[in-house]
């Protein structure tokens, strides 16, 4: 049965006030916590204006494919974007204090980011990269910088969960599984370009690239096409 506008915000109004109540961990999503701090509702009204206009997307679709179709392109865009900002939103201690070169630092892909490595990152975010260069934020470390990242970080990951729920309603189960399996090929790859980045925030040069790397690419390029075609 297609999803109708008012049943695809009722399964998101359900599925926030699921969220609200999940005990404080750790090892969740810092999207989470960053929603759950919100006692006059401004981030859930912001992530139900946002979640809408997708909603009406899905609703007018004529068929059951469509649909399938507009949800996954919604979570990988939204889920891309997102990924692009963990690695700065992680490393905020306080405001970017990119301090990852400790024994304990995390490791991402069995790899380990070097404070220099995320500085050249960050520069690359804020001048040059077109998914995040517009959201609002400078290359000065603030207070106010922070909450733009944690915020463009958790609404897109939010939204996302939010999506699944309309997937598993139309039988795409699997979707958040796929999506999951290319998060970790997108991790790779922006560590990658990390490592290709000079202390201007550019890489501008293909020839950094091996040739195993550009197939790689091409390789994930194809799951990603797979993924938004409703394979």
């Amino acid at each position: 049965m297609l999803l109708d506008l008012e049943f695809i915000i009722k399964i998101a109004k359900e599925k926030i006030e699921k969220l609200k109540t999940i005990p404080k961990n750790p090892l969740n999503d810092p999207s989470l916590t960053w929603f759950q701090n919100d006692p006059q509702d401004k981030k859930e009204n912001e992530l139900m204006s946002r979640y809408k206009v997708i909603a009406s997307q899905i609703s007018s679709q004529t068929t059951l494919e469509q649909q399938k179709i507009i949800i996954r392109k919604n979570m990988y865009s939204h889920d891309w974007r997102a990924l692009q900002l963990m690695f700065i939103f992680i490393s905020n201690e306080e405001p970017f204090r990119f301090m990852l070169d400790s024994e304990d630092a995390p490791t991402f892909s069995g790899e380990k980011i070097s404070s220099e490595m995320l500085e050249k990152y960050y520069k690359w975010c804020v001048l040059h990269n077109p998914a995040t260069k517009n959201i609002g934020f400078s290359l000065d470390k603030s207070f106010e910088n922070s909450a733009i990242i944690a915020e463009e970080y958790s609404l897109p990951t939010l939204i996302s969960n939010l999506l699944y729920e309309c997937a598993m309603n139309i039988g795409d189960g699997v979707a958040r599984d796929k999506l999951n399996v290319l998060k970790k090929y997108f991790m790779k790859e922006i560590i990658t370009l990390m490592k290709k980045l000079n202390n201007d925030g550019i890489c501008d040069d293909p020839r950094l690239f091996s040739i195993f790397e550009k197939a790689e690419k091409a390789a994930n390029s194809k799951m990603e096409e797979d993924f938004l075609e409703g394979k």
